[in-house]
């Protein structure tokens, strides 16, 4: 097992070091006749990371007793430092960093940035109808149907259909890549270890911009890219994840995102704790959050996988239940709040 996977696969050279060879004739029967070389090794050197042990042991505590495959990221929004990368019932696949899943209605921080981006506000009108049909396609609300009469409450209770109206009538299938770019969302990570850097392709029809605008179709991305994604909405600029000192994202550069944006998303993720689809599940007062639940395959009912992302204060942290009996706010909304309580 040693050396096989995550950063000891990625930095053995330096962390087994190289051990001292010597090249010599030898007798048929094995005998030294002479030395021709003597090739020098040198001792392993460690790695150091980012990863705080008293964060990476409340994420490990967070998920204990699990029973779904999850992972847990979490990461100092000031630097975009890991602080913690967990996964539980994975089989040894770091999820959290590797893999690739819909994100679900989380995406809906990135939507709603091209929505602010095309003048929309919190208080821009919305309303959640019980289905919504795009070129054929009926797409319903996964968390139900709420009072829902602007921007910030649709945002609060997670209405799909709300988003789909107002993305296919605002937004065009170029803005998704680009919203993605401003988070860095598909920009090659080098962090020290391989990590997925997600996926939003350009929608090739108004059926997938729909899709699209929930976190569904084919947008991809890992629990560690929507972290990032919070930590960039907590302080306004959008870093790399810096996870090995001396890695190329160490000096990466960074980028701010509008005022208006930054301002807007902290109320309306503020109200999904408050009164959303994340109340009432003991998250601590501070924290700012988003739900999701992404559907996938073909069974009856569909599978679901269960996310929540946000920050508190400087810890910025996405969750991820896979194959979920339940939605985000419910499955992800308990384990985050350990997690920061534990904190």
């Amino acid at each position: 097992m040693v050396g096989q996977t995550g950063l000891e696969a990625s930095a053995e050279k330096q962390l087994a070091g190289t051990p001292t060879a010597t090249a010599q004739v030898v007798t048929a029967k094995g005998a030294p006749v002479a030395t021709l070389a003597t090739l020098r090794g040198h001792a392993g050197t460690p790695v150091r990371t980012t990863i705080d042990a008293g964060v990476q042991n409340a994420a490990e505590a967070a998920l204990s007793g699990e029973k779904k495959s999850a992972a847990l990221v979490a990461v100092d929004a000031s630097t975009g430092d890991l602080l913690a990368v967990a996964n539980v019932n994975a089989g040894g696949y770091d999820q959290a960093v590797l893999g690739g899943f819909p994100p679900g209605s989380t995406f809906k921080v990135l939507t709603s940035t091209a929505l602010i981006g095309k003048g929309l506000t919190p208080a821009s009108a919305a309303s959640c109808p019980k289905t919504a049909t795009v070129d054929g396609e009926v797409f319903n609300n996964a968390e139900g149907e709420g009072q829902v009469s602007d921007l910030l409450h649709a945002f609060a209770q997670s209405c799909n259909t709300a988003f789909i109206q107002l993305a296919t009538g605002k937004l065009h299938a170029a803005d998704f890549p680009a919203v993605a770019a401003q988070y860095r969302l598909g920009k090659a990570i080098q962090m020290g270890t391989p990590a997925f850097s997600g996926s939003v392709p350009e929608p090739k029809d108004q059926a997938d911009l729909a899709a699209t605008s929930i976190g569904q179709g084919r947008v991809l991305a890992s629990p560690l890219n929507m972290a990032m994604v919070a930590a960039a909405v907590d302080t306004g600029t959008v870093r790399a994840p810096r996870l090995v000192t001396g890695a190329p994202d160490d000096s990466a550069a960074t980028s701010r995102l509008p005022a208006n944006v930054v301002t807007d998303l902290h109320q309306m993720m503020a109200l999904v704790v408050a009164s959303g689809t994340a109340a009432g599940q003991g998250l601590p007062g501070g924290t700012d959050a988003k739900t999701g639940t992404a559907e996938y395959g073909t069974s009856k009912p569909l599978k679901i996988d269960a996310w929540l992302m946000g920050f508190k204060g400087n810890v910025a942290f996405a969750v991820l239940v896979i194959n979920s009996s339940g939605n985000g706010g419910p499955t992800d909304g308990p384990i985050a709040a350990k997690f920061l309580n534990h904190l």
